[in-house]
């Protein structure tokens, strides 16, 4: 068609007719993106001297799982406990082990960090102990932290004041084994494979989940570390 003729009834025709594909509000908005930069082409060149109103889709809901205060405090828990019993745990595939799970208080410390400081999952194994700060301002005391490579935008955040002790609790366990230095990992810092120690936290966390039956939550979402410690800051963070 020409642009000229497309209106937003054309659009809307053209959006009905995807019906029978069963796309979600997300890809039906890339589609509606797509068309708008070809009418946003057109008008930059003076084609056309107006642009049709196009539809509004909307999103589609997508609830990420989250933990209560007792769901919380039975994670951290748990994983405290297990720390402490040199626990084992086992990763089952068709009903084989697969691999053993070590407990530690790193798993423990992990946790605690994660839901009080506003950095990614993603990010957090990449933390070295140069991209942390200790700041304080009166009373007040934080961690300036600045992730190396951030999937979002470059920027320093301030952490809650629980993540300081846990902070030293790292350095002074990681000192014991000489890896406290600047370059040194804050997490797990003896994999020098991050992908790898990533991978150990997440099968451990894992693990914990199905251990403390939390492996989903009261909707049935299931949780996963990438998204785990999100939302609950908002309504946790203040009963620790």
């Amino acid at each position: 068609m020409d642009v000229s003729a497309i209106t937003k009834q054309t659009i809307n025709e053209y959006l009905a007719s995807l019906a029978d594909r069963k796309l979600s509000k997300s890809t039906r908005n890339k589609h509606v993106g797509v068309i708008r930069k070809v009418f946003k082409y057109c008008s930059d060149a003076g084609i056309l001297k107006s642009l049709p109103t196009f539809p509004s889709i909307g999103q589609d809901a997508n609830p990420r799982a989250w933990f209560d205060r007792n769901e919380y405090r039975k994670l951290r828990q748990t994983a405290q406990s297990y720390a402490k019993q040199g626990y084992v745990g086992h990763a089952y595939v068709k009903g084989k082990s697969v691999r053993r799970l070590v407990y530690s208080d790193e798993l423990f410390d992990f946790l605690i960090f994660s839901v009080n400081v506003f950095v990614r999952i993603s990010d957090i194994k990449l933390l070295q102990n140069k991209h942390i700060k200790l700041i304080k301002s009166g009373e007040n005391v934080g961690l300036a932290i600045r992730p190396p490579e951030s999937k979002t935008v470059d920027r320093t955040s301030i952490s809650l004041r629980a993540a300081v002790p846990v902070y030293d609790r790292l350095l002074n366990r990681h000192h014991k084994i000489g890896l406290d230095g600047p370059d040194d990992f804050i997490i797990y810092s003896e994999y020098k494979n991050r992908s790898y120690a990533l991978n150990v936290i997440r099968r451990l966390f894992d693990h914990l989940l199905h251990k403390t039956n939390l492996k989903t939550d009261a909707n049935g979402i299931a949780r996963t570390l990438s998204h785990a410690f999100c939302l609950q800051r908002l309504t946790i963070i203040i009963w620790f």
